[in-house]
């Protein structure tokens, strides 16, 4: 177990080079720069400008001196182009905060919600709740949260003035944002639990608990569900990194302070070292939790360990 977390810890900080170095190169080729503006600089100002942030200096050399910044402790993500008067760390900071509580409310609704509804319909195979279960679950994966999280707002927000707009202060405003995050989550942790509930109704270990005379409730919550769980928890993990730096869409819509939307702005400036920042956080979050979600899938399920 301890070899293949060093080899999947490896393959982490393999993968996060990788990404940095495409989201280095593809910002350079592509057209425009964070001193293009609407009025064109002077030559000379645009050189001291440029000699000032190192865009004069070769594209390799500039490469190599941005990784050498990243891999110190701390890492020195360097300071907005656009806001020259703040670091990167400094700007993102509180946006990941408002980003990981996002992700953090919808991820635990989801799972209870999810859980709660897959399990319903396994226990009601066939039956009514079972049908109405699937079908909801399948609205959820049919509408995408840009179409969910305007019709809320207009419904709830303009139409009928029941909650806020937008924003994230408090938590009458979080609940639209986080109705329309959760509801591809909650579709899909419902359908893989059903599912895996059904499967594991049907094994031995279930017909022997039954056999032992435990209830239906206790077999279903005690010994069906642990094993349904564990697609749930290798799905985990890149989808709670998607959460934990919250939704660019969702955010956009309602206005809120996050990772997400301060990604778009950086990429419209062509802000080389926002963008950078921002994506290193992204990768580095996902590469995280993928491996955590190793480890607890593991612990639900050490066959897999074995099998590896």
């Amino acid at each position: 177990m301890i070899r293949g977390f060093l080899v999947r810890l490896g393959e982490g900080a393999l993968t996060l080079l990788v990404i940095v170095s495409l989201s280095f190169f593809m910002q350079r080729l592509a057209p425009g720069g964070p001193f293009d503006h609407e009025r064109e600089l002077p030559p000379e100002t645009r050189r001291a400008l440029e000699a000032e942030w190192g865009l004069d200096r070769p594209l390799g050399e500039q490469f190599l001196g941005y990784l050498g910044g990243i891999f110190r402790l701390p890492p020195d993500l360097k300071r907005s182009m656009t806001r020259p008067d703040f670091g990167v760390t400094e700007l993102i900071a509180p946006r990941l905060a408002v980003s990981l509580s996002l992700g953090l409310v919808v991820l635990l609704f989801s799972l209870v919600l999810g859980i709660g509804l897959g399990a319903l319909a396994a226990a009601r195979r066939n039956g009514f709740l079972d049908h109405a279960v699937m079908a909801l679950a399948l609205l959820g994966l049919a509408l995408p949260n840009f179409v969910i999280g305007p019709l809320l707002k207009w419904v709830f927000a303009i139409e009928l003035g029941w909650l806020p707009e937008s924003r994230w202060v408090s938590p009458a405003s979080m609940v639209l944002p986080v109705l329309a995050t959760s509801a591809l989550y909650v579709a899909i942790i419902a359908r893989m639990v059903r599912s895996g509930l059904v499967a594991a109704l049907g094994q031995d270990f279930v017909r022997a608990a039954r056999a032992r005379g435990f209830s239906e409730r206790r077999v279903l919550l005690v010994h069906a569900l642990p094993a349904a769980l564990a697609p749930v928890i290798a799905w985990l993990g890149p989808a709670a990194a998607g959460l934990a730096v919250g939704s660019v869409v969702i955010e956009r819509v309602f206005d809120i302070p996050g990772l997400g939307n301060t990604l778009i702005d950086a990429a419209f400036n062509r802000d080389y070292t926002m963008v950078m920042g921002a994506v290193i956080v992204y990768s580095a979050i996902l590469i995280a939790l993928n491996l955590l979600a190793d480890l607890l899938l593991l612990r639900v399920d050490p066959r897999i360990g074995e099998r590896r």
